[in-house]
């Protein structure tokens, strides 16, 4: 190996590390604002379910007693619960948040969210956000068809009422990036359409389905579709610098303790967490960004063959 080659590699190695020590400093100094804002998403505790325990209320009870004990320690602590109209007030720069804001998000919109955690919402009286898939019959809740239960239009309705604000998760399993423009389209608008028929207020909101990678595509097209707010699966807090379309949360998983739960939401927590999180993504962000690059790169054949005609 030449002299040459060899010093190319070193200066690539060196700049490497110095992105890395830049991504690592600005990472901790997200996760250390002051004006950082948790994000907690409680979801369906459906690992309990497949070991096939019967649907008698008991699978739940674990589930809204954590929940419960989860909320009561935040509020004891200083949080302050904010709604979903707060947060995009701050991140428009319309309004400040209060001191260590929370914001609380239930996931799926499956029938035990009313049952079990609706009632602690209310206990609190506190805001939250639900996200929903407005089609009963959509193969999202076929996993636990015969278990739990999509929630009714009445019942979203009356969690509104009860300030819980509703926003979209689409309307079916389907993972968002890797739909056509068209199919995710229809997604996005029809979701929103059958929520506004629910709820008297325009649907602001949207979560894209688990596991699923937040790219430019659905981004712009949410935007268009008339959404403000997106949440993607990478971890971490969010803060008033943040982009409103691609926000961060924490998922809390139903078997997670006080104890755990405490250390889970600590900031040396989060912030590794949010390491791991940018690192799995990191390949596929870099592959659409190339290949973005080549779209900018070929040519227009359609705008120069109408040059040409013109000309």
């Amino acid at each position: 190996m030449s002299e040459i080659v060899i010093k190319i590699l070193l200066a690539l190695f060196a700049i490497s590390l110095l992105f890395a020590l830049l991504y690592l400093l600005y990472t901790l100094r997200e996760e250390l604002r002051k004006d950082r804002i948790l994000t907690l998403c409680y979801q369906r505790p459906s690992s309990l379910l497949t070991r096939g325990i019967s649907r008698s209320g008991v699978i739940y009870m674990n589930y809204s007693i954590r929940f419960e004990e989860q909320i009561s320690y935040l509020l004891s602590h200083g949080y302050q619960a904010i709604s979903i109209r707060d947060l995009l007030a701050c991140l428009e720069g319309k309004q400040k948040l209060p001191p260590k804001p929370l914001l609380i998000i239930l996931d799926n919109g499956y029938l035990s969210n009313y049952l079990h955690i609706y009632p602690i919402v209310q206990k609190y009286d506190f805001p939250s956000l639900m996200f929903v898939t407005p089609d009963s019959q959509s193969e999202v809740f076929a996993p636990l068809r015969g278990i739990d239960l999509p929630i009714t239009n009445r019942q979203i309705n009356e969690m509104y009422q009860g300030n819980i604000m509703v926003g979209s998760h689409g309307m079916s399993p389907r993972l968002f990036s890797k739909l056509s423009e068209e199919d995710l389209t229809w997604e996005l608008t029809e979701s929103k359409r059958l929520i506004e028929d629910i709820i008297p207020e325009e649907v602001q909101s949207l979560a894209i389905p688990d596991s699923d990678f937040l790219d430019k595509k659905t981004q712009s097209l949410a935007q268009n579709a008339g959404y403000k707010i997106i949440f993607g699966n990478q971890i971490g807090t969010n803060n008033s610098r943040n982009n409103l379309l691609n926000l961060r949360k924490l998922n809390i998983y139903k078997d997670m303790d006080l104890y755990e739960f405490k250390k889970f939401i600590s900031s040396p927590s989060i912030y590794r967490q949010r390491i791991l999180s940018d690192i799995k993504v990191s390949p596929i962000i870099i592959k659409n960004r190339i290949k973005s690059m080549r779209r900018k790169k070929q040519p227009d054949h359609k705008a120069s063959a109408d040059g040409e005609l013109n000309g």
